[in-house]
């Protein structure tokens, strides 16, 4: 299995009689560096929540521990809210578990002609804490299963006893980490040493991330996405982090854009030990499926390029020394 899918399980509701899907905004942070174990971060735009009882994620590898980010963000100062969603938000923190995020666009709110910030409308949402009991997994031969309880959000009582919930867009953002390091969608492969041209000693890493691409998925999962509730996606956005001194390379004509991050603002998110760090962002509109390949290039640790460096050296000292004897027997 080599893809990430994604479905949901419908609520019932006899008031709901529309068979059109539940659309869903997806974000992707995938945090790679040598520093930290691979970890990530998937957060999910619900609309109509109250038409979902669970969301449902299929992992293409074993997952040793899921937990929610949404009670972090909560707790945490303006800035990191701002920095999550990439733009100027109004945050009010009106019930329990809940925050209501309002989006107000470029931090540049100065008039310029043709643009009209007074008619910009305004995006909001609810970012919700997930609690332990409402987040599951369970590791199968080469996948997992993550399955997200929401069905008692907007409940028909809560909705009935407190109207003022009135906004059913929804956002769940959680973390979770692989089982191992090796993983099929990340391979590494050191490049050969020629000792005569390059002792850079470099390795390139590929990382082939998937979305519902079900031709790498076994066919009991196949069947199953055939008959249950697909979302319709209407955005993707996937980041991928790394260090500054990695070297992006860069395959096919997807656009990526990247941005410095600030380690100051996203220490309050997640540990991380790296001076400077790049987030790579691609995205992708309206569709079921995503697929995105990356390279990347990065020196050996120093532990690896010191026995290299040294190994070379030997053999250099060895050759010489022969050389230099093979000649003294011709000439001395």
């Amino acid at each position: 299995m080599r893809s990430f899918v994604i479905e949901y399980i419908k609520r019932d509701n006899e008031e709901d009689t529309s068979d059109s899907g539940v659309e869903l905004e997806l974000h992707v942070n995938l945090w790679n560096f040598k520093k930290l174990e691979t970890t990530f971060d998937f957060g999910f735009m619900v609309d109509n929540i109250d038409n979902v009882e669970n969301i449902i994620l299929y992992v293409p590898f074993k997952i040793k521990k899921v937990e929610d980010l949404g009670n972090n963000i909560i707790e945490k100062n303006q800035i990191l809210v701002d920095a999550i969603f990439n733009e100027r938000c109004e945050t009010i923190k009106f019930y329990p578990k809940r925050l209501k995020v309002i989006k107000k666009g470029n931090y540049d709110t100065r008039y310029r002609e043709g643009r009209d910030i007074n008619n910009k409308k305004e995006k909001d949402f609810i970012l919700y804490s997930l609690s332990d009991n409402q987040i599951a997994f369970e590791n199968f031969y080469n996948y997992a299963r993550i399955k997200l309880n929401v069905e008692n959000i907007l409940s028909k009582e809560e909705q009935k006893n407190h109207p003022e919930l009135d906004n059913k867009k929804y956002y769940f953002r959680i973390r979770f980490f692989p089982d191992s390091n090796e993983i099929t969608m990340i391979k590494r492969e050191n490049e050969k040493i020629n000792i005569f041209q390059d002792a850079s000693l470099r390795t390139t890493e590929i990382i082939d991330f998937r979305i519902n691409d079900l031709r790498s998925c076994p066919e009991n999962l196949r069947e199953e996405f055939l008959r249950t509730p697909r979302f319709t996606i209407k955005k993707i956005h996937y980041l991928i982090m790394r260090s500054s001194t990695d070297e992006y390379i860069t395959i096919g004509d997807t656009e990526v854009k990247g941005r410095l991050l600030e380690k100051e603002i996203w220490k309050n998110y997640i540990n991380i030990e790296e001076n400077d760090m790049i987030a790579y962002h691609v995205k992708k509109e309206e569709d079921y499926t995503f697929s995105n390949l990356s390279r990347f290039k990065y020196p050996l640790n120093v532990g690896e390029r010191l026995f290299w460096y040294i190994f070379i050296a030997i053999i250099l000292s060895l050759a010489s020394s022969y050389i230099y004897a093979e000649i003294s027997k011709l000439f001395f």
